[in-house]
């Protein structure tokens, strides 16, 4: 018995092409939108030519500098812009789980430790969500806007790429907290360690992300207080003199109107916290990094030599890492609000293209 073939109908040249052509339409859409989505770098469009010209924009602002009164211009290129854009770019759309997007409260502090409710009020009018939290905190910092608040004109690069280096750092925790919860087994039966050669596997496991976490949550401290702090306030880096932030404190405070010295007040606390040679987070990354490692019994090495003060299990080294990790996010919606706050406001001179 033959078997009927089914007839497969030919298709066109005319066909064909008009296929191709809706498929590599589709591909081009798809990379172009995901594109915008992840760079949003500010364009210039250019409409005299046919297609439309689209190139990244710069900016070019007059900052009046604040000893002298002389007006500078300031550039803000579009490889400053561009950096900003694709870090952020990170946050947005580089975990794997959405939670984060859909989530966004989850990137703002978990406990508020300097800022009151009605100092809060007060920043969310101004346009930082601190109470609605609508939007992840890096994309409502603006950092690319901070060039119409600057003071100076002077290593404008070093200092924006300061936060991208921040920006990069939360990623990091992030990733390293999601890799924790997952090794992290609630509900398993604890395993009492007692004797120095003995090692229980998850609590070693557990701790190796934990670790990661406070050398990069150190790492956007001293980016803020030895980069980001000075370049605002003097255009320059500090110097190794201990007597440095005294001297940097008073000048700040001379520099500041009324509102922004509360806000600096606030965040001066924070730095002298960071400062502290007792801090717990700062001696576990300085063993971590110059000296013996802590560890507690179970994860060796252990050394009777370190305070009580340092974490003694797992779980304490996780909480000092969610309360060290939030209190570094409110000193960074303090400096912003700082820099948001400067009048007047710098002059956009012009958007130039590249």
């Amino acid at each position: 018995m033959s078997k009927r073939r089914k007839k497969v109908k030919k298709l066109s040249k005319q066909d064909k092409k008009r296929r191709q052509n809706s498929s590599q339409s589709a591909l081009s859409n798809f990379e172009v939108n995901k594109r915008i989505s992840i760079a949003s770098i500010p364009v210039t469009i250019k409409t005299d030519g046919t297609p439309p010209d689209i190139r990244p924009a710069s900016f070019i602002y007059e900052i009046v500098h604040p000893n002298t009164g002389i007006a500078v211009a300031a550039h803000i290129s579009h490889e400053t812009l561009a950096k900003i854009s694709a870090a952020k770019g990170l946050l947005h759309f580089g975990f794997e789980n959405p939670s984060l997007r859909d989530n966004p409260s989850s990137t703002w502090p978990h406990k508020w430790q300097y800022l009151s409710k009605a100092q809060r009020e007060k920043l969310e009018k101004s346009g930082l969500p601190t109470l609605s939290q609508k939007y992840i905190l890096i994309e409502s910092l603006q950092i690319g806007s901070f060039g119409k608040s600057l003071y100076y004109s002077q290593n404008i690069e070093t200092f924006f790429e300061s936060w991208v280096e921040i920006i990069w750092q939360e990623y990091v925790i992030e990733q390293e907290l999601r890799r924790y919860q997952e090794l992290h087994k609630h509900g398993q039966p604890v395993v009492t360690i007692d004797e120095p050669g003995e090692i229980n596997l998850q609590n070693a496991e557990t701790w190796i992300p934990l670790e990661n976490c406070v050398v990069r949550i150190r790492s956007i401290w001293e980016r803020l207080h030895k980069y980001i702090i000075p370049l605002y306030f003097t255009g320059k880096l500090p110097s190794d003199n201990e007597n440095y932030w005294n001297k940097l404190d008073t000048e700040i405070r001379n520099m500041l109107n009324p509102e922004q010295l509360p806000l600096y007040e606030l965040l001066y606390q924070f730095i002298n916290y960071v400062r502290d040679p007792n801090n717990t987070l700062k001696s576990l990354r300085n063993n971590l990094i110059h000296n013996l490692s802590y560890r507690p019994t179970g994860v060796v090495p252990a050394s009777s030599k370190f305070s009580p003060a340092f974490p003694g299990t797992v779980d304490d080294l996780h909480q000092i890492v969610l309360d060290e990790r939030s209190n570094t996010r409110e000193a960074l919606i303090l400096m912003t609000a700082i820099i948001r706050a400067k009048t007047p406001a710098n002059k956009e001179v012009e958007k130039v293209i590249s």
